[in-house]
């Protein structure tokens, strides 16, 4: 029986709460589904030698902190890769290991850090190869496995949009515009508790001008219609949204 403190996610949330039970010697048993910990974040690259220098100082100092401090807690840190959570109750979990063996794990403490997970709207056309939700595009970039060939066009609704155009621009990729679905008169209206957070509205700031710098439009109010094409994408269709969000 394990009554040790058991963490669901190996992103960076995960990650950090085992470096804070590790600091206060406290062993952990962490379970990933992926094959490395970091997360969609905070993975890193697939390959040695790949020079990530186009997600910024920060991002690069961030990442390598992480993953050391992690490194310095492995001895209180029992890492279980590869491992799926499929079930539980409020005293086991029932966990498929790499060999898709189930396993019951007793645990005395239970911290969920599974991460966010996108909602996609599906439209005509949404399964055609080449289009691709957010964060399966940012895992490409921060992997460095791999960019877009041609141009992509990034729709949706978030502060993600804009950082994952300026991201694929940095990388030597082609961005054809950038579609928020909110309108600008909201954007701005939000926008205002930000002032509470200069570094966020800061950053925000920078990427609008990076944009702008690097002919990156920006449209404020649209959403898609359609997407098309035989076998793989060629084209998309977009469209201002009304009051209702009806294109």
């Amino acid at each position: 029986m394990s009554l040790r403190p058991v963490i669901v996610g190996g992103g960076s949330a995960g990650m950090a709460a085992a470096i804070e039970l590790a600091e206060h010697g406290v062993d952990c048993l962490l379970f990933d589904e992926a094959s490395r910990p970091g997360g969609v974040v905070y993975r890193g690259p697939l390959r040695a030698g790949v020079d990530l220098g186009y997600l910024g100082a920060r991002y690069s100092k961030a990442l390598h902190t992480l993953h050391e401090d992690f490194a310095s807690s492995a001895e209180h840190i029992d890492l279980r890769l590869n491992n799926r959570v499929v079930g539980g109750d409020h005293e086991r979990l029932m966990v498929l290991d790499a060999d898709e063996q189930l396993h019951e794990i007793d645990y005395s403490h239970l911290l969920l850090s599974a991460g966010c997970h996108e909602r996609n709207v599906p439209f005509p056309g949404w399964t055609l190869p080449g289009v691709m939700l957010l964060g399966g595009l940012q895992l490409q970039i921060k992997s460095g496995a791999a960019k877009p060939l041609g141009s992509t066009l990034i729709a949706g609704t978030g502060p993600l949009l804009p950082l994952v155009a300026c991201q694929l621009h940095a990388a030597g990729a082609k961005v054809a515009g950038v579609y928020e679905a909110c309108a600008f008169n909201r954007i701005a209206k939000e926008s205002l508790a930000l002032l509470n957070k200069p570094q966020l509205f800061l950053d925000g700031l920078s990427m609008l001008a990076y944009m702008k710098l690097n002919g990156i439009a920006m449209h404020y109010g649209w959403g898609l219609v359609s997407a098309s094409g035989e076998g793989e994408l060629r084209e998309v269709s977009l469209a201002p949204y009304a009051q209702d969000w009806k294109a």
